[in-house]
């Protein structure tokens, strides 16, 4: 999921949801160049026993690149 902070810069909205099972580098996509966004992403991973577990990864990006 990732969340944008609105124009009026008064709330925080959805702006998008990814499809389950969906990968990192669709994750990633959908973060913009120029902007800030706050987003949750969910991976599962294999703890030492072996069992498979969930872990929430939460992500504040801020990729603002400069202009010449």
């Amino acid at each position: 999921m990732v969340f944008r902070i609105t124009d009026d810069k008064k709330s925080i909205e959805l702006e998008c949801k990814g499809e389950k099972g969906a990968s990192f580098e669709d994750f990633c996509s959908k973060l913009p160049d120029n902007d800030c966004r706050y987003a949750v992403y969910d991976v599962e991973i294999a703890t030492k026993s072996g069992a498979s577990a969930n872990k929430l990864i939460f992500v504040s990006w801020c990729a603002l690149v400069e202009q010449s």
